[in-house]
Parts: structure tokens; C-alpha cells; sequence
């Protein structure tokens, strides 16, 4: 219907939408083909806010890439363009945290990926307690000086979310 009626800002939503719910799948041929669809209504709209979501899910598709680089630079675009807001990332922020946990996990860069864990809670729905207690007990390793410990916690975070249909 947006696209019948000429609707740049309801076509964008909606293709945003299409977008999320194919990364919640898992859906990574489907997230791969809405991409360039979601990045030209991007342009169209011009909202730092909707061209943040679209970098998250390209980072979420870089991440099953096993692009690590580019997860990294597409977070880094994320964070700059939602700075500026006070307002929680609500689902982008979720989307891109992961690819950006498991990103510094494969090079075993713990530091960045429990500071990248920590903001979980803050830019996501109320996470499942098994989750939860996952990222915690990350956390309260990695306060401890057990810097191998967090790490084995965070390396099945993804997994549990993922069982959870978190993406």
C-alpha cells in the first residue's frame, strides 16, 4: 500500500519491520535481500534513527558473514548516529550488540565484549532470566579478574538468545 500510494516514511517503517522480523527468524537470505531496499528508503527518509536500524541489521548480517570487520565498523556508524539520542535504542540496539559481543569474542577481545554485554539490558526488552543470568554471571566474572570465565559466559550468550529468538 505504501508503495501504491507514494508513501516514503510508511514504506520505510514497513520494510524496517519486513527487515526485523526476517533477522529475528534467522533469516539470513531473507534479511540479505531486503537490505538494499531498507538502505535506498534510508536515503529517501533521511532519519538518523531509521538509517541506525539499517546499519544494525547490516552489522547482524556481516556477523553471520563472519565479516568481524565489518561488524565493527557498522556498529561504530550505529553508535554515532544514536549518540546524540537520549531515548533507549529500543530493538536496533539489541540487533547490533550481539553481531558486536561476538565480533570481539572471535578475537578474543573480552574487554570491549563485556562493555558491548553490558549495554544489553539498556537498549533491549526485559531479557529472559536465563539470558540474563548468563550476562551477569559474564559481568560479575570479569569484575572478579577472570577474564576467561566471562568470556566462556558470553560465548554462549548468543546461542541462548538466539534459542530465545532474540536476535
Amino acid at each position: 500500500m505504501a508503495e501504491r500510494i507514494g508513501e516514503s516514511t510508511l514504506l520505510g517503517k514497513s520494510l524496517l519491520a519486513l527487515i526485523l522480523t526476517a533477522l529475528r527468524r534467522h533469516d539470513v537470505e531473507g534479511v540479505r535481500a531486503l537490505l538494499p531496499r531498507v538502505l535506498a528508503a534510508a536515503d529517501v527518509m533521511g532519519s538518523a534513527e531509521f538509517l541506525a536500524g539499517a546499519r544494525a541489521c547490516q552489522a547482524w548480517l556481516a556477523w553471520q558473514d563472519g565479516r568481524r570487520d565489518d561488524v565493527l565498523s557498522l556498529a561504530g556508524e550505529f553508535g554515532a548516529l544514536m549518540a546524540p539520542r537520549q531515548d533507549p535504542w529500543a530493538y536496533y540496539g539489541l540487533v547490533h550488540l550481539w553481531p558486536l559481543v561476538a565480533a570481539h569474542l572471535d578475537a578474543s577481545d573480552v574487554a570491549p565484549a563485556i562493555a558491548a554485554a553490558r549495554d544489553l539490558p539498556q537498549h533491549a526488552p526485559p531479557l529472559p532470566a536465563d539470558l540474563r543470568q548468563l550476562l551477569t554471571a559474564a559481568a560479575t566474572a570479569w569484575d572478579s579478574a577472570q577474564p576467561s570465565l566471562a568470556a566462556d559466559h558470553l560465548t554462549h550468550a548468543p546461542t541462548q538468545a538466539r534459542t530465545l529468538n532474540y536476535p
